[in-house]
């Protein structure tokens, strides 16, 4: 095999034409795909060195087809992201409440995205607010709801949430869920097909 060195910027942009498959599509054929190109392109990210049958031509070229690709998943409805994401925004011990704390998580729903039924910590009791966009949910045997933009809901200690998703399949929507659980439990969201759930 023969080395062929790349500029910085060149292998910054390479590794940006592979991350945005990652931005765009998600799950592990994408980890796979992503993994496959950088393997047979052996890019060394700190040395911005290629080896391999890959001239510094062959790179540029590869970045348009690759650039496009990405383009055309943003813009397939059949490789939208199917789940949610959940990023913690604010936790804190509850000072008068012994053993309990608060924690406040976003949770993000692309277009048509939803959560797989699961059970939260079983001492959670959670206040959901709709931040924007809509949101379907249902919680234990109750019928599914959809809750719009300031709207609001909560789930008991020991609830099973059944649906949880997003009720457009064209615009985003995300909710603010506020826990109130007993300091020692880790673990929020146990997915119903994940072992030791209910």
């Amino acid at each position: 095999m023969t080395k062929f060195n790349i500029s910085k910027e060149e292998s910054a942009m390479l590794l940006e034409l592979i991350s945005a498959y990652g931005r765009i599509a998600s799950g592990e054929a994408l980890a796979f795909l992503r993994e496959l190109i950088l393997n047979a392109l052996s890019i060394d990210t700190k040395g911005h060195t290629i080896t391999g049958l890959l001239a510094r031509s062959a790179v540029r070229a590869a970045a348009v087809p690759l650039l496009a690709s990405a383009i055309a998943l943003a813009a397939s409805p059949a490789v939208a992201q199917d789940r949610e994401q959940v990023k913690v925004v604010f936790e804190h011990a509850l000072p008068n409440v012994e053993g309990k704390r608060l924690v406040s998580v976003v949770v993000n729903y692309p277009p048509g995205a939803k959560s797989l039924p699961h059970h939260h910590a079983a001492s959670a009791f959670i206040y959901a607010y709709v931040l924007s966009g809509t949101i379907r949910s249902q919680v234990d045997n109750d019928a599914p709801k959809v809750y719009h933009q300031g709207e609001a809901f909560y789930e008991m200690p020991g609830s099973h949430h059944r649906m949880s998703e997003n009720a457009s399949k064209t615009e985003p929507s995300n909710l603010l869920a506020v826990f109130v659980v007993d300091a020692k439990d880790d673990v929020l969201t146990t997915p119903d097909s994940a072992p030791g759930s209910r």
